[in-house]
Parts: C-alpha cells; structure tokens; sequence
C-alpha cells in the first residue's frame, strides 16, 4: 500500500502547475469570448461601432483567433470609423491573417482617409496574395483612372474575369466607359454586357449607347470621339469626356467644336479653360454651338457682357434654337435685368412649346421671384408635368410652387410623386418638411429633415435641414 501511493505525488505537482496556468492564462480568453459573444449580438443589432470595439478587444484576448483582426476592421468600416478600421486591419496584416475581403477593406478605408497611394497598395498586396478577382482589379484599375493613368486602367481590365462573379457587371461599365473614351468602336459590347448583368445599370447608360450608335455610323474619328466625349459629360464623367476631346483634337487639330467642349470639360473639373476656349474662338467664332459654350463658360466667370455678347452671336447663327434663348434669359437674370430675361423664356416656350426646358425655365423662374406664380409659375409647371411624367424634378417644382400659392395639400401630393419616382432626393425631403412645419402636425417633419441631411450630409438641403432640426427639434 505504501510503495503504491508514492508515484502519484508528481502527478499531484503536475496538476497544480496545470491549475496554476489555467488560473493564470484563463481570464484574458474567458473575457475574449465574452467579449465575442457581445460583439455577435451588437452585429445583430447593426450596431457596427460597438461590435468593432469588442471585436478588437477579443482579437487581443484569444491570440489564436487571429482573423477576428479583420472582422473588427469590417465592423469598424461598417461604422464608418476608419481611423480604426486602419488600426485593426493594420494588426491583422502583421499577424497575416486577413482574408482578401479584409484586404478589400483595409484598401477601403485608407482611401475613405485620403491616402490613395496606401490604399492601392493594399490593394495590391491582396491581389499578390489571393489572385485576380474582379473588385480588387476594379478598385486598382478605378484608381488608376483618378491618377489619369488610362492606359494601365484599361490594361488591368481588358482580361476580363467570370461575368458570374461579383461586380461583373461594373467590370464592364468602367471598361466600356475607357473604351468609349479611347476606342469607341470597341464599348458597345461591354456597355451592353454590363446591362444584361445588372439591369440596374441600364438608365444611365441608355443616352451613351445612342450617342455612340449614332458616331459609329460616320467614318470621322475626331466626330465619334466628340460625340463619345459629350455623353462621357452628360454622366458626370468629366475625366474620361476631356480625353475623349483630347482624342478628337489629336485626329483633327482644327476642330473648333472639340476644342470648345475640351473647355467644358476642364470647368467641370475645376481646371484652367482659358486656352482652350481662346483655341475654339480663334478656329470658328460663327459657330453656335462654340459660342454659346464660350457664353457659358464667361457667365460663370461672372462676365456677363461677354456672356450675352457670345450667346447673341450663336442665336445670330441659330435664331430658331430654343437653347439661346434659355441661355440668353439666365445672362440678363445674373444681370439683374428680370424683363428681358423673361421675354427671352417666353421667346424659347414659343419657338419650342414641346421643349420642357422652356416650361422649366419659365416655372423657375417664377418660383426664383415670386413673379405671377399661378398664372405664369404654376401653369409652366403642369405643362412640364405632362412632358416629362417621370421626372422627379417637375414634381419637386410644381409641389413648390402650390406650397408658395397656399395649396399645401396640393404640394403634398406632389412631393410625395417625387419621392415615389426617385426616394433619394434630399431636397424633395427637405420641401415636406416645409409642408409640415406649416401644417397642424409639424412634428411630423423632423423624419423628412433626417432624411434630408442622411441623403446630402455636406450639401445645401442637408445643411438646411440641420438648420431646421436646431430651429425646431433642439
């Protein structure tokens, strides 16, 4: 009995030391699974910024569970705290445990913080690490685009991954969108593709496709180019409509018109136009469609003489031109000279009464001066309204002007048309809210003036909205 109960005296040492550790090690893991826990059920609850801290927290705390680095960063970018994202994407990286959504992400917020060339290294370093996948290759090349670098964008793009992967069908926007810029023979395909692949697309792409149908059908390559160039504009995608201009200019150096719209389009990124529009005058100071973009340009510099005295010259050229007339109303408004701005409208209404843009100006201007708001705002309107039924915009106008003519029903009805046609508009929210702080239930703006500052947080009806919610919900 007694030589059988010596050998278990080390087992009983070997427990305690056993306990001991656990006793030692055992609360920081016990906490990170605490802290687990609490971060499931704050994703639950989309309370992102929370489950980022307690992510993070348990990342610290259970060392072998590494790739929760990455999750508190997604959480963190989900918050839109990207200072922190950053941080915990960056401990992910140096315990190389980020998955390639994680590199996605941590590339994400380093651009969301400004620095672009980290983020296309990181970016970089995902695809290094986990082969080509569509929206690693889409942000690169997206980048690559910002930095006027097309030529490596397009390269990027041309071996184009599975359409059946994620962001297949944005893969071939942005590239049609290059090659309408830069080989417009060869969009078509991807633009039409990209449709097919997400018809959620295809509004925005319809005016391209037409103007480019319409080039391919000359042989000229400066008029395909300008013609691309001018719907590239009309997208707001300025960057790519100066290159196509740039690629009309290179096959033909004395195309006024191109060289015109190049001026456009360096306005429209904030860039010098002068030599551009000087290069346009000096090739064809008869042509319209020159001369009212030199107006156009001069009226935004604030020299309205100049502006007036080339849209006359194009009216001169074109005198059956609606365009003009509206251009020549908006000079002699900035001139402050109201009478000839509106004979210059009505003159517009009357050589094109099927042309919204006259009614619109018209309405706008009545609704801008408090000037004959039934007779001459409200009519304008409902005209406009029966041109353009599904423009958001022509009911954002007419419920205004029924909101300034005392019909706040009326005006209701309107704007919520509006928002039925596009729920995104934050100055249709803003208008409600005008609605209801008239009306017996005022409190029930304060949802429209969120959702007006939610939808233009740095615009002028987010920034009026502010102002309301501080006036009237303290």
């Amino acid at each position: 009995m007694g030589r059988s109960a010596r050998p278990r005296a080390p087992f009983r040492q070997t427990a305690i030391l056993l306990l001991l550790l656990l006793l030692a090690l055992g609360p920081r893991p016990l906490a990170g699974y605490v802290d687990l826990r609490a971060a499931e059920h704050a994703l639950a609850e989309e309370q992102y910024a929370a489950a980022a801290s307690r992510l993070a927290s348990a990342a610290g705390r259970i060392p072998w569970r590494g790739a929760l680095w990455g999750q508190a960063g997604q959480a963190a970018l989900l918050a839109e705290n990207y200072a922190d994202a950053v941080l915990w994407f960056g401990r992910g990286r140096v315990q190389d445990v980020l998955s390639r959504a994680d590199w996605l992400g941590y590339g994400d917020a380093l651009l969301a913080l400004n620095d672009g060339p980290a983020a296309y290294r990181a970016w970089q370093e995902g695809l290094a690490r986990f082969g080509p996948s569509n929206d690693l290759i889409l942000r690169l090349a997206r980048f690559e685009r910002a930095q006027g670098n097309y030529g490596p964008a397009l390269d990027r793009l041309n071996p184009l991954m599975e359409d059946d992967l994620p962001d297949g069908a944005a893969v071939h926007l942005e590239l049609g969108l290059l090659l309408a810029a830069t080989a417009p023979d060869q969009a078509l395909p991807h633009l039409v593709q990209a449709g097919q692949l997400d018809p959620g697309l295809e509004p925005g792409m319809r005016d391209l496709r037409t103007a480019l149908n319409t080039a391919l059908l000359s042989d000229d390559r400066s008029y395909q180019f300008l013609l691309a160039g001018r719907a590239l504009g009309s997208r707001g995608d300025w960057d790519l409509a100066a290159l196509a201009f740039r690629n009309a200019i290179a096959e033909r150096s004395d195309y006024a018109e191109a060289w015109a719209w190049l001026g456009e389009a360096q306005q429209q990124l904030g860039e010098d136009a002068s030599l551009a529009f000087q290069q346009a005058v000096a090739l064809d100071q008869h042509s319209a469609m020159v001369m009212g973009l030199v107006g156009t340009w001069q009226l935004r510099q604030g020299n309205t003489d100049a502006a007036l005295t080339a849209f006359y010259e194009a009216e001169l050229h074109e005198p059956e031109q609606p365009v003009w007339q509206i251009a020549l109303g908006g000079a002699w408004e900035q001139a402050g000279d109201l009478i000839r701005a509106r004979a210059h409208y009505q003159r517009a209404m009357e050589l094109a009464p099927g042309d919204p843009a006259a009614w619109r100006a018209l309405a706008v201007f009545s609704l801008n001066y408090q000037i004959e708001m039934v007779e001459l705002g409200l009519v304008s309107a409902r005209r406009l309204l029966l041109l353009t039924p599904s423009d958001w915009s022509a009911y954002d106008l007419a419920g205004q002007l029924m909101l300034e003519t005392g019909d706040p029903v009326g005006a209701e009805i309107m704007l919520k048309q509006a928002l039925e046609l596009d729920p995104s508009r934050a100055e249709v929210y803003l208008h409600l809210a005008l609605v209801s702080l008239q009306g017996p239930q005022p409190e029930s703006a304060y949802a429209y003036l969120v959702n007006a500052r939610t939808f233009d947080p740095d615009g002028p009806a987010g920034w009026q909205a502010g102002r309301l919610l501080e006036q009237y919900f303290p």
